[in-house]
């Protein structure tokens, strides 16, 4: 017959009693529920509690879940680039506009006809097409106000716009009323300028003409 010890005096007593033979103490009712004592100050024993391992894993899969959440969250607050496939379009035309005035004395081409004008320099008409206009020929269209306009009249040839997104065809011409109704990139469109630039600007910041970005030469 097996023998349990008492958690007080840690007299040795008959499995199955109900208090100890020496102090009373209420024994354990199932004997493989015993802790181990530990001597504590003053010689009272301490009870060594088992490691809690069930909270612990819940707590890290808790963490875990917490570190996916905020994996798959954060990449949407950040504002999307603009498609690379259109801003290379509109880099490839502003640098064709640049080689057409490097050989016409640094004027700028006719807006009636500037596709036709530049198609030598661009090589390609793809160019022309933004993935996202549809199926017009051109999805750009030229600054009115630089229609065969001397390239020294440019007062600020690195905020003026020469190339912008349309879906108005081919050889459009004009200002922002030729943009896009709904801008196709992010909230914003690509422009090319007249210092052979290209880079995204968003519609608010266009329309509202803040400095930096200007229509006129």
């Amino acid at each position: 017959m097996g023998k349990t010890q008492c958690p007080k005096c840690g007299t040795e007593n008959p499995e199955g009693r109900s208090a100890c033979v020496q102090c009373g103490t209420a024994m354990p009712a199932d004997p493989s529920a015993a802790l181990t004592e530990v001597p504590g100050a003053g010689g009272d024993p301490v009870v060594a509690r088992p490691v809690p391992v069930l909270r612990a894993v819940l707590m890290l899969c808790l963490v875990c879940a917490l570190a996916i959440l905020v994996w798959l969250v954060l990449p949407l607050r950040q504002p999307p680039l603009p498609r690379p496939v259109c801003l290379s379009n509109v880099k490839n035309i502003t640098l064709a506009f640049q080689m057409y005035l490097a050989d016409n004395d640094y004027v700028f081409p006719p807006a009636g006809e500037w596709c036709d004008t530049i198609r030598e320099y661009v090589k390609n008409d793809q160019v022309y097409r933004c993935p996202e206009a549809g199926g017009v020929p051109s999805g750009y269209a030229y600054n009115l106000s630089l229609d065969a306009l001397p390239l020294g009249a440019v007062a600020k040839p690195a905020a003026t716009i020469v190339i912008f997104e349309s879906d108005k065809g081919w050889n459009a011409a004009g200002g922002p009323e030729l943009l896009p109704a709904e801008p196709r990139h992010s909230g914003g469109d690509n422009y090319g300028y007249a210092d052979g630039s290209a880079r995204w600007a968003s519609r608010e910041t266009v329309v509202s003409s803040e400095p930096g970005l200007t229509w006129e030469p």
